[in-house]
């Protein structure tokens, strides 16, 4: 069996949108399904469109050349009619090709995938690692949909019906997993931050246990946390390391910290093997201690991302963020002074949003002086609390995927329009940026780290980045 595997062309993310974050990823989801295949002798092949600027009809002919048996394609919310397009294609360039959607989209709405196109068979729903390998072994023994039957978190056409088999069970110890297949994917073409040296993304965890009503990671994951062990995220990181120098590693963890005693162990055991990197990682204000930030430092980290959201307390309420404006002011200061850079994640739009809250957001961020701030608007995807509230009470104004980018207003209410959001966003994106402070914090801390991580040589290349990014900026707001 040969198995392609497929990230479409589609819409960049909002921190590859974003020039002072400038972060584009390899699609780990497909490298972990690609390294379980390989494993088990499948012929494997990946194209990550968006990095390697491949459109939809050079696909095609890609497909048309090598004939495939079976295309997995990666479909998102924003791309999911590019991923529709590229399963028509598939059909006209190998009939005979099985085309197999999966992710968080066709996962929440698996009818609708299946019904947007014949050309796609089947929806893998949830992990997709072992339910796409059962696919692929059963239809290598051409057991066609009596074995489609048999799998669990499928969903599929039969006949004029279709059928969505019980859900899979989560993959309880991640450890069994073998590492993303890397080898498959352009990693001279992803970026973290702009840093001029070798950098890598991956996973110490999956899930979360809280239930952020805008958020989708706990509905696909069963409100479950499911941490791999830290012998095993370390070995995985000596594995990234390259010859000589430091390179960097962004954990894409949807909650890195939870576990304080985890945590400390893989700080101990990156120290032990001198992994020799610099990292980040996604935490919660409410789950780290200021030493667990220096035990982290100490490590390697020079940089956490921190999900604000918002600087009105009411609204982190009504949306169950569970955190508190005062616990991030705190998180702010501990990482100031141990030397931490932050990005803040502010979204507008929310539920209880109202002109005077945004205002009082954007002078909240500027207080907490974080080193990167990301405002980005507050989109309804499907699957999450808030894309239910947001249809039940008629918000939702653009019912136009591939506009959910986070960067384009798709709600109204009583107290906020279209146009309000668009004003408060841009306005929000300068007023940080022009703040006389904040590039004279930029450079002295980007100093600091180069001189005690990654040396001198590498942090001008940093600052000529900077300098660019910062005129990109100003170009595209005005």
């Amino acid at each position: 069996m040969k198995v392609l595997l497929v990230n479409p062309p589609g819409i960049s993310s909002k921190y590859k949108r974003d020039p002072f974050i400038n972060f584009s990823s390899m699609p780990l989801g497909l490298a972990y399904v690609a390294a379980v295949l390989e494993k088990n002798d499948i012929q494997v092949e990946a194209v990550d469109c968006p990095p390697l600027d491949v459109s939809n009809e050079q696909l095609a002919k890609h497909i048309e050349r090598t004939q495939p048996d079976v295309v997995g394609v990666q479909a998102l919310t924003t791309s999911i009619y590019s991923a529709v397009e590229v399963a028509d294609n598939v059909k006209k360039a190998s009939p005979k090709t099985h085309v197999v959607f999966g992710g968080y989209h066709p996962t929440f709405c698996p009818e609708q995938t299946l019904n947007s196109s014949r050309s796609i068979d089947a929806v893998v729903r949830g992990d997709g690692e072992y339910t796409f390998l059962k696919l692929v072994r059963s239809l290598e023994a051409k057991r066609n949909n009596d074995g489609k039957k048999k799998i669990r978190g499928l969903s599929f056409r039969d006949g004029k019906k279709i059928i969505h088999t019980p859900n899979a069970p989560l993959i309880k110890n991640l450890d069994q997993l073998p590492f993303p297949a890397r080898h498959l994917f352009p990693n001279d073409k992803y970026s973290i931050l702009g840093l001029q040296l070798p950098s890598f993304t991956m996973v110490s965890s999956r899930g979360c246990p809280f239930g952020c009503s805008f958020c989708a990671v706990s509905a696909f994951y069963g409100s479950t946390w499911r941490p791999r062990s830290a012998p095993s995220v370390v070995s995985e990181i000596e594995s990234l390391k390259p010859n000589r120098g430091v390179y960097g590693v962004a954990f894409m963890d949807d909650m890195f910290a939870l576990s304080k005693k985890r945590t400390l162990e893989i700080c101990k055991l990156m120290k032990e093997r001198r992994t020799n990197c610099v990292w980040g990682a996604t935490v919660r204000a409410d789950t780290v201690t200021y030493d667990l930030l220096r035990a982290m430092h100490d490590a390697g980290c020079v940089i956490i991302f921190l999900g604000v959201e918002t600087g009105e307390q009411e609204i982190l309420d009504k949306i169950r963020k569970g955190e508190t404006v005062e616990q991030m002011k705190r998180i702010l200061k501990w990482t100031s002074s141990i030397g931490i850079d932050t990005v803040a994640s502010v979204a507008f739009g929310l539920p209880g949003e109202t002109k005077k809250s945004m205002m009082k957001t954007i002078d909240y961020v500027n207080a907490l002086k974080p080193d990167h701030a990301i405002f980005a608007l507050a989109t309804p995807y499907p699957g999450t609390k808030f894309y239910g509230e947001a249809v039940e009470k008629g918000w939702i104004v653009d019912n136009d995927f591939t506009n959910y980018t986070l960067f384009k207003p798709l709600i109204e209410t009583s107290d906020i329009t279209k146009d309000d959001l668009k004003a408060f966003l841009k306005y929000a994106y300068i007023r940080f940026h022009i703040n006389p402070t904040w590039l004279p914090r930029r450079l002295i801390r980007e100093a600091r780290v180069a001189a005690t991580k990654y040396g001198m040589t590498l942090y001008f290349k940093n600052l000529a980045w900077l300098m660019r990014s910062l005129k990109r900026n100003f170009f595209i707001l005005r």
